[in-house]
């Protein structure tokens, strides 16, 4: 199995986070990295397997792959991804502060004001 390293995708040490975008991603060797990576489904669909789970994905989906887990594609048909990289090390700070934003969404959308 492959492992992924930080050193190979990330500009510099201080990059907190690197971004790319593939086009018509191919089944994939089963890898791991020694990074967290969020995965956002630009286009087409296919199977991701993550850690022996097996999920159909389409165009919209997100999902996050810690630097614990190892995955892989397969039966993949035009499937394009934007991947968001993330130092193992570093803080996310967003997450942080995403369950407070989300509860006040719910509250205004119950009380019927616009969000």
């Amino acid at each position: 199995m492959k492992i992924m390293l930080a050193q190979d995708y990330f500009l510099s040490d201080t990059h907190a986070f690197s971004l790319f975008s593939s086009r018509d991603q191919e089944m994939a060797d089963i890898h791991g990295h020694d990074f967290h990576e969020i995965v956002i489904v630009k286009e087409g669909c296919g199977f991701h397997i993550i850690n022996d789970r097996v999920n159909l994905v389409f165009k919209g989906d997100f999902f996050f792959v810690s630097a614990n887990d190892i995955h892989y594609y397969e039966s993949t048909r035009h499937l394009s991804l934007i991947n968001i990289l993330l130092r193992r090390d570093g803080e996310f700070q967003f997450v942080k502060s995403l369950l407070p934003l989300l509860m006040q969404l719910q509250t205004q959308t119950a009380s019927g004001r616009p969000h």
